[in-house]
């Protein structure tokens, strides 16, 4: 990033439109770099603000593991930020928020981003929820049961179908053998 001064101009496939930007400078793209290093460490430390982290597994611009280290980083100092990864079948772009950009799910993505706003939970209670839901009640039974109808969006729901179940339940078993 820093040897290679180079432009590079971002490739849109045919029929898709461009809102962004037409491409970088190489080494222009370090700042960026440097900044998420900067905002990993601090989230080891200090108090976040809330936040929801989406990424998705087609994004061939940023990998899903950062979003993991910092999502892990900043629940630990704030339970009210969440976590989802698009799978990769979806195929959900770096760019994800327009149908115009190649994006098929933007309906979802702006669910699922609605639901964090319009809720006020914490990820242990959205993942209550889905494990509950894993075994077998209603989304509604959940919610009623746990006395979190005045908290959640309607759109939540949208959020625990895709939901990584299997790190759902992963994470509680390995919490409960502690």
């Amino acid at each position: 990033m820093r040897t290679l001064n180079i432009y590079f101009e971002w490739k849109t496939a045919p029929g898709k439109a461009h809102f962004g930007y037409d491409g970088f400078v190489m080494p222009a793209l370090r700042v960026f770099l440097d900044m998420g290093q900067d905002v990993l460490e601090r989230a080891e430390k200090v108090i976040a603000a809330p936040m929801f982290i989406i990424s998705s597994e087609s994004d061939r611009a940023v990998g899903k593991e950062d979003h993991q280290a910092l999502f892990e980083a900043a629940l630990k100092h704030q339970p009210k930020s969440w976590y989802h990864c698009f799978e990769r079948f979806l195929d959900i772009p770096h760019n994800m928020m327009t149908f115009a950009e190649g994006n098929d799910y933007q309906n979802l993505v702006i669910a699922i981003a609605i639901a964090y706003v319009e809720s006020d939970l914490t990820w242990a209670e959205v993942a209550e929820i889905s494990y509950q839901i894993l075994q077998g009640k209603t989304f509604n039974t959940v919610v009623a049961e746990l006395d979190l109808s005045q908290r959640v969006s309607a759109n939540l729901s949208t959020l625990i179908t895709i939901i990584d179940q299997e790190a759902i339940i992963l994470d509680r078993h390995a919490k409960h053998k502690k």
